[in-house]
């Protein structure tokens, strides 16, 4: 049974325009993401252009030093093209 909401995106299902629209190529970042103290420390690693090839860098990359034990990995979507943040932001520390 569908939900009358499965339609809609994320930003429309919890009340919040969208004034874009993804049009771009989808790719796959992958970053190292360290914890030291109060802090994150992420390293991109790079822009893949499918999932597989972004898991095969994580596969390479784990078995090298500094990235046995310490932190871990995370990929993410990337759009080509979009620029995002287009609402601006608020600092929260200002």
């Amino acid at each position: 049974m569908r939900m009358k909401n499965d339609n809609l995106s994320k930003n429309e299902k919890y009340g919040k325009k969208s004034k874009t629209t993804f049009t771009g190529q989808i790719c796959y970042g992958v970053a190292h993401i360290q914890q030291i103290k109060f802090q994150q420390k992420i390293l991109n690693i790079g822009v893949f252009s499918t999932k597989l090839k972004a898991k095969k860098a994580i596969a390479e990359l784990k078995l090298k030093p500094g990235f046995l034990t310490k932190g871990r990995f995370s990929t993410y979507k990337v759009i080509i093209d979009f620029v995002g943040w287009q609402d601006g932001f608020v600092d929260p520390y200002e």
